[in-house]
């Protein structure tokens, strides 16, 4: 008679076969993602764009503003030459305090409104500029945006350095990241940030149902496979950070200053809400866009919401880069200023309904 296993070993064989090969199939996947991250290596082009943001900034003695641009800074970041003028905005020239019968325009906020990836010539404030002139209309846009800027630093910014200005009407542009200051540029002056240096935002949660799981997990974290894996679970940064009360208490309170000191200076003032490049006809955003609309027109600021205006295009021709959902390309940028020409014609910045 034949030699026949146990049915209770050969499941155990047939178990072990089972497991060992998922085992092997687990390690195969790590070590082939571990080899396309090493022949893929961003480090060098992390480490070139690091030693750009060293040389556009300087840290700030303002605690709130944590670093600024600096001045006289010019410096090739990405294929785009950035200056910095003496006054410590980005201009291809410095400016002079007296306006010379020229209508002043400050411009407030991140590196969306400054332009990253942008020519200075082709970001929207100078299409605005350039088009108000054209039309009988001499004006300056002076950009006093700063990379990584949340809405209270740009509120901190027109103070430290905008009323030397002289402004006549201030725009400021908010982006939905501007609930948070996590940024590629903070890890360098303000270590205590936490963020990895390299990164541009905060990790969210990963959630499991309603279950949140830890962060971080040593040892689960090691793994490249898991980090993908777990990287699906987590929810909607700019959901997250948009919807935080603590961070929406934080913004609310800073147009509310915006709108005080403009008003106590007799100077008008525009919030520009910007959207996510993204999906742009089934938008998933519009309640946040709706919630800085009301805290704007609160302070009694007018507010132009660009969303209406990006659909006339394709996101991919609006972005900057691919995979990009916050910078805009210099088409974004002329389509911003076509859309903010007809608020910023009228002496109050009140835009025209539509």
């Amino acid at each position: 008679m034949a030699n026949t296993i146990p049915r209770h070993r050969e499941l155990f064989i047939r178990t072990g076969l089972v497991c060992f090969g998922l085992a092997a199939g687990v390690v195969l996947v790590e070590g082939f993602l571990r080899a396309r991250e090493a022949l893929t290596n961003t480090s060098s082009a992390n480490e070139t764009v690091e030693r750009a943001t060293l040389r556009l900034h300087i840290a700030s003695d303002d605690p709130v503003l944590k670093y600024e641009l600096r001045p006289g800074a010019a410096v090739e970041r990405d294929g785009t030459i950035y200056r910095v003028n003496a006054q410590g905005f980005r201009a291809n020239h410095d400016v002079q305090l007296e306006k010379r019968g020229k209508r002043r325009i400050l411009l407030l906020g991140d590196s969306v409104a400054f332009g990253l990836g942008v020519d200075y010539e082709d970001t929207f404030g100078q299409l605005i500029e350039r088009q108000l002139t054209a039309n009988g209309m001499p004006t300056e846009v002076l950009n006093l945006s700063v990379l990584g800027y949340k809405t209270s630093q740009e509120v901190r910014m027109l103070e430290r350095r905008g009323w030397q200005l002289n402004p006549d009407a201030v725009i400021l542009a908010f982006c939905l990241n501007d609930f948070d200051d996590f940024s590629g540029e903070l890890p360098l002056f303000d270590p205590s940030g936490r963020l990895p240096r390299g990164g541009y935002q905060r990790l969210p949660p990963r959630r499991l149902g309603s279950i949140e799981l830890p962060e971080p997990m040593p040892l689960l974290d090691r793994s490249l496979l898991f980090r993908k894996l777990s990287g699906r679970l987590r929810v909607d940064y700019y959901r997250w950070i948009g919807t935080d009360r603590a961070l929406r208490k934080e913004v609310a309170e800073a147009i509310s200053r915006l709108g005080k000191l403009l008003s106590e200076h007799g100077i008008p003032g525009l919030v520009a809400i910007f959207p996510l490049l993204h999906q742009l006809d089934d938008y998933q955003y519009e309640d946040i866009h709706q919630f800085i609309a009301s805290e704007a027109l609160a302070a009694g600021l007018s507010v132009a919401d660009l969303t209406a205006a990006f659909r006339s295009e394709r996101t991919e021709v609006l972005r900057v880069r691919p995979g990009d959902v916050l910078h805009l390309s210099k088409v974004g940028h002329a389509i911003t200023a076509r859309a903010l020409i007809r608020c910023t014609a009228d002496a109050g910045l009140r835009c025209p309904q539509t």
